[in-house]
């Protein structure tokens, strides 16, 4: 699986696919590790890298990841990576999460990851609030390299219960950690 998950990064790099920096990888490990959920959710796979990565992580024994991915070609990637894999508790969706019928998002979640357009995070995170189990955490990717794209921030942290705290990361970006 470390083979797979390299040779993905490695497709990435090479074609300018964004993924998760190795920092962020090695954060969102321990956090999974630590937090051990059940019910995760992601929004943007793009070749489906984080999406292994946390199918490898994730320890409970009844598990499911719930990713949608955007663009065409690299859903496409993705559920051909995900197929080659022994990750298989997850539904991959095509098109913008916003945009799936309410039913398809009824489910809820105690980890989620949100790693797409910055300017959409607020959009995302009113969301996903409602979908929340007690205890559980949010992670967003690049909070402070695409800063001014999150102006939005503080108007729904005063709106809701979520206590967070921003974890700088060994490659000088940060991620954005929420708690219910």
């Amino acid at each position: 699986m470390i083979d797979q998950l390299e040779s993905i990064r490695s497709f990435g790099e090479e074609h300018r696919v964004p993924i998760v920096s190795r920092e962020t990888a090695h954060f969102l490990c321990t956090h999974i590790d630590t937090t051990r959920p059940h019910r995760c959710l992601e929004i943007w796979s793009a070749i489906g890298y984080s999406t292994l990565l946390i199918g490898m992580h994730i320890s409970a024994r009844w598990w499911h990841i719930t990713s949608y991915e955007i663009s065409l070609p690299s859903y496409r990637i993705a559920r051909a990576n995900l197929a080659t894999s022994w990750v298989h508790n997850v539904s991959l969706y095509h098109g913008d999460v916003m945009s799936f019928p309410k039913q398809q998002r009824q489910e809820s979640y105690d980890f989620v990851f949100i790693d797409g357009a910055k300017a959409q995070y607020s959009s995302y995170l009113r969301l996903v609030l409602p979908l929340l189990r007690p205890h559980a955490t949010i992670v967003c990717d690049d909070v402070i390299s695409y800063e001014h794209k999150m102006q939005w921030l503080q108007d729904i942290l005063a709106e809701s219960s979520l206590s967070y705290e921003r974890i700088a990361l060994a490659d000088g970006d940060w991620v954005l950690l929420l708690h219910t």
